[in-house]
């Protein structure tokens, strides 16, 4: 149970594989779009796009959280 000014939580101990396995996908996923913001290059509308879709593929396939 966690709890501060947004509210409690609580996270039954069952989920816990699940959280972290979707927690790590997420955090894979981040990797494009961050990576383009911080390359130099232009951020534009079409690679952003490009970014998000290679990082929404990281919820698709045979490893997919959901």
């Amino acid at each position: 149970m966690a709890a501060d000014l947004h509210g409690v939580i609580n996270v039954p101990i069952d989920a816990v594989a699940d959280i972290l396995k979707i927690s790590e996908l997420e955090a894979k996923r981040e990797v494009y779009v961050i990576g383009l913001c911080q390359s130099g290059e232009e951020v534009t509308p079409d690679k952003l796009e490009e970014a998000f879709a290679k990082g929404n593929a990281v919820f698709e396939g045979s490893g997919a959280a959901y």
